[in-house]
């Protein structure tokens, strides 16, 4: 039965009259049949009667006609002054569960409504409807009273893994202080939850969020650990302190990744704690290493001999490391401590000789020339032994240091050996330190490494060439070793490039996500040539 308009509009001015707000509510559920005219008759009685009738009949039409909002964009105008005005109105529709529950619950939100707060927390507790729940969470993030932190903290534990995000989202607009200790609980839930936590935690910057975010470095996942000392080193002199504390840990990964982030932050109140941790010893190399390259990015105190100890490491990793940040800040003391040892002779001068040259230490190599010692442990090292590119290297700064016999020698050797063609190994890691060393191990082992900083650098090069092999790090700021993988195995199977990672890690399930995004072989840091060429006999390279 179509319709009449008139009667319509008449029926429902009498039901404001009257206080009928169940009849008033029947006329309007056929407000899309009524003629325009009439339309905007109705909108003007609504918008003229008092906030108790007016505020849930306007919810009636917006909630029940999708359009009518762009028909009229004065509706929600007009609602929205009502419900400021007097809103009190809309506490009893938040206790009740009708249809438009969600619209009031909206609109004690957007309204920032101070009172509604209690009924909000109510319906946490009592409604199981995730709609419900996730619009009331929604709501009290926008109205931000601190007396409702504990209800929205409480959802960031929920099982409803859309409601947890919901809680993130909106915990986040609450003092950082009332805050932080629940999203520092919820951390390891689940990735892309701890990314929005973490954050939230940097906002905050104070001493128990950079707390929190330094034991995201712990996560079992490599991007949250990655996005984490992004987090600290954009923090800079603030996380400098938490960072040295870390130092002190039985976590040797939590250590590495303290000095990385310290290394990048380059602050000199970490020079004395780095100090002290080489003095102790540890006795993980890839903790010596990381210590040794942070000092490479810090003002060491001039005269530290101390530093050269680093040059007689069990390890050559280390003494890479050791040489690089000698290096840096290169002076007499130094330059004294560094013949000493050379001096000596023997194995122990070969393994200096060579972390020197293979880390392209200029001015530790212009003292020993200068001053005569290792001349045949150098001429030996770059002829038989070095890349070409530490030999180019070394080449020019010898011609410019007048050092011309030595550059003959190796011009000649060069012309003699010829160019040989080498299968390409492609190697990728965040370290430069850790490049120049697979530089030298790969060329010692008879391949051509073709080295990245960048992981996506890498892949854009391999979209063009195809290496014989893959070794790569796991964790890598820009892209993880994980992601490097997948997007590989996206164009190469096992047999046509296998894929090492390398890294100073080991957690199980770091482990297992490799293996299923497509590595072959994971190997831990530190490696020289010996290491590397087994795990490349197990890949059946």
């Amino acid at each position: 039965m179509k319709v009449n308009s008139q009667h319509a509009v008449d029926e429902l001015i009498a039901n404001i009259k009257h206080h009928d707000l169940v009849k008033a509510r029947l006329v309007l559920g056929h407000f899309s049949e009524i003629d325009p005219a009439q339309q905007r008759r109705i909108l003007f009685e609504l918008g003229r009667c008092e906030a108790v009738l007016a505020v849930p009949l306007m919810v009636l039409l917006l909630v029940k006609f999708d359009d009518i909002e762009r028909q009229y964009p004065s509706l929600r105008e007009n609602l929205l002054e009502k419900v400021a005005s007097e809103p009190k109105v809309i506490y009893q529709y938040l206790k009740w569960v009708v249809p438009e529950q969600w619209f009031y619950i909206q609109l004690a939100g957007e309204l920032k409504l101070q009172g509604t707060v209690p009924f909000l927390v109510d319906l946490l507790t009592s409604s199981g409807d995730s709609k419900v729940i996730k619009g009331v969470l929604t709501a009290l993030g926008e109205i931000g009273d601190l007396s409702a932190v504990d209800a929205v903290g409480e959802f960031l534990f929920s099982a409803e893994m859309d409601v947890a995000y919901t809680a993130v989202e909106n915990i986040r607009l609450f003092d950082c202080s009332s805050t932080r200790k629940y999203l520092a609980s919820a951390l390891g839930r689940d990735e892309t939850m701890d990314l929005e936590i973490i954050d939230t935690l940097a906002a905050c910057a104070d001493e128990l969020s950079i707390s929190a975010l330094s034991k995201a470095m712990q996560s079992s996942t490599a991007t949250v650990r990655n996005y984490s000392k992004g987090k600290l080193t954009a923090l800079g002199a603030l996380a400098v302190p938490q960072l040295v504390t870390n130092l002190g840990s039985s976590d040797h990964d939590l250590q590495i990744h303290s000095l990385n982030v310290l290394e990048l932050i380059g602050s000199e109140a970490a020079l004395m704690p780095i100090r002290k941790l080489i003095n102790s010893q540890p006795a993980n190399a890839n903790v010596r290493f990381a210590a040794f390259e942070a000092l490479a990015a810090l003002p060491m105190r001039k005269g530290d001999y101390v530093w050269s100890s680093g040059l007689t490491d069990r390890d050559s990793n280390v003494r890479v490391a050791a040489a690089r940040a000698i290096e840096t800040n290169f002076d007499s003391t130094l330059a004294v401590g560094v013949r000493n040892l050379v001096s000596r002779g023997g194995e122990e001068a070969e393994g200096i000789i060579r972390a020197i040259l293979d880390c392209q230490a200029r001015a530790i190599f212009l003292d020993l020339m200068q001053q005569g010692i290792a001349m045949a442990l150098i001429e030996d090292y770059l002829i038989r032994v070095a890349h070409h590119e530490v030999r180019d290297y070394f080449l020019q700064v010898l011609l410019e240091g007048g050092f011309e016999t030595l550059a003959e020698k190796i011009l000649l050797s060069e012309a003699e050996d010829g160019k040989e063609e080498k299968p390409i190994v492609c190697a990728v890691d965040d370290s430069k330190m850790i490049l120049k060393i697979y530089r030298s191990v790969l060329n010692e082992l008879g391949y051509e490494p073709m080295l990245f900083h960048n992981p996506e650098e890498a892949l854009v090069w391999m979209s063009e060439h195809r290496p014989q092999l893959l070794c790569t790090d796991l964790n890598m700021p820009e892209m993880t070793g994980i992601e490097l993988a997948r997007a590989v195995r996206e164009h190469h199977t096992s047999s046509q490039m296998p894929i090492i990672m390398v890294t100073t890690q080991d957690d199980k399930s770091d482990n297992s996500e490799a293996e299923a995004a497509g590595v072959d072989l994971i190997i831990s840091k530190p490696f020289n040539s010996k290491k590397l060429g087994e795990a490349f006999a197990t890949v059946g390279f």
